[in-house]
């Protein structure tokens, strides 16, 4: 049987965030590319992450470019689907709705996929429920888990909804043992915290246990990593100096390659203590060097991080409870090795990036059997419940 034509719109690099590395690996997956015929578009209109969500001239152009490049595309082939990775709200939900609208409007069958969540959020105001009924109306859906499926049950039926967890390649360039060897030399217990410099991070909830724990006199070094985009340098460095932490707390801007990988090496455990996301891929990388984490019930952490298992989840937005998890790392070398032990497994059996386009293409194959009124289950041979025990 001759390989469907589907026609990929997704965010690719530049600028890097979750969403275009992720299609950056769809674009190179030789899994994923053997198994469908693939045109792909670039929906990025930013070039870099301070332009996300602002206007301006150089933006129209990016916005006409895109939108003739999907017009051109739907003109030249004839596709058997399409495959769009859509924003649930801001502007650029409304950027893609006119996507959506090229798609209704060649009555092409579409497949979207959410690396976030948000409609939910939205599916009151009169504007976007409209949008989000037009849009859902005889599509399919991917998402990340089922612990996000809540963001689009009003608009989308349980069995038209299917999953797949992201994974990343594995650039750890020693065994856990190594690792674990490397750490048992250092004094003082080290964590990292790599993202941008956002309040939706929870930068400031972690900058606020570092505070505690400094109160308390707990020996650790913590070390921010990331770009500034609504919490400046400046403003971080004013927080350090008022309270007193340049002993312990430093922050050493966006790293990238080796220099990134240098900091996962060294440090003894990972924190995220986001506000607001979905899959966050800094905790498989921090997984992969065999790193223990602590994060919060935000989206599909829950699937990464076992509470106990191979780290801690806590509430959203507290510093205190924060500061009790990392405080009792730093205490406990042996539960952190064994947490460290416990991370590289879980990132070994759910989250390779072999896994993830394995998962991604039968995903993509049930809803396009759903599609086509068979039953997926009978033509696939991995199943969300299967790779995410």
């Amino acid at each position: 049987m001759s390989k469907r034509k589907v026609l990929f719109i997704l965010h690719l690099p530049p600028p890097i965030h979750g969403p275009a590395i992720v299609g950056r690996y769809k674009q190179e997956s030789k899994i994923i590319n053997d198994a469908f015929d693939i045109d792909y578009i670039n929906l990025q209109t930013s070039r870099k992450l301070g332009q996300i969500g602002k206007g301006g001239l150089g933006k129209l152009r990016i916005f006409f470019s895109l939108y003739w490049n999907v017009l051109s595309a739907l003109f030249r082939k004839r596709y058997d689907y399409c495959y769009l990775t859509i924003n649930a709200h801001g502007p650029a939900f409304y950027k893609e709705m006119i996507i959506v609208f090229f798609l209704k409007l060649f009555r092409l069958k579409t497949i979207y996929y959410y690396h976030m969540k948000g409609v939910a959020r939205f599916q009151d105001k009169w504007l976007p429920d409209k949008l989000y009924r037009f849009q859902f109306w005889g599509a399919r859906t991917i998402l990340l888990s089922p612990l996000i499926y809540y963001d689009v049950a009003k608009y989308a039926p349980k069995e038209e909804v299917f999953y797949c967890l992201e994974g990343i390649p594995d650039n750890a360039r020693k065994s856990t043992e190594a690792y674990l060897e490397d750490r048992a030399q250092k004094e003082t217990p080290e964590f990292l915290f790599l993202s941008n410099l956002m309040l939706a991070k929870g930068v400031y909830v972690l900058l606020g246990a570092c505070k505690i724990l400094h109160e308390r006199g707990v020996k650790f070094r913590a070390t921010f990593i990331g770009g500034p985009i609504d919490i400046s340098k400046e403003e971080f460095d004013e927080f350090i100096t008022t309270h007193g932490l340049e002993d312990a707390v430093s922050y050493v801007g966006p790293k990238y390659g080796d220099d990134k990988i240098e900091y996962f090496e060294r440090v003894d455990f990972f924190v995220h203590p986001t506000l607001n996301d979905v899959q966050p891929l800094t905790i498989l990388e921090a997984l992969q060097y065999s790193l223990p984490v602590i994060s919060t019930p935000e989206g599909t952490i829950p699937d990464m991080i076992k509470d106990d298992i191979n780290g801690y989840v806590v509430p959203k937005g507290k510093s205190e409870p924060l500061a009790d998890k990392i405080e009792f790392l730093v205490k406990n070398p042996g539960l952190r090795t064994e947490m460290s032990k416990r991370a590289r497994q879980s990132f070994d059996e759910r989250f390779t990036l072999q896994k993830f386009e394995e998962n991604f293409v039968n995903a993509m194959n049930q809803a396009i059997n759903h599609f086509e009124g068979k039953n997926s289950k009978e033509v696939t041979t991995h199943e969300y419940s299967e790779c995410n025990q």
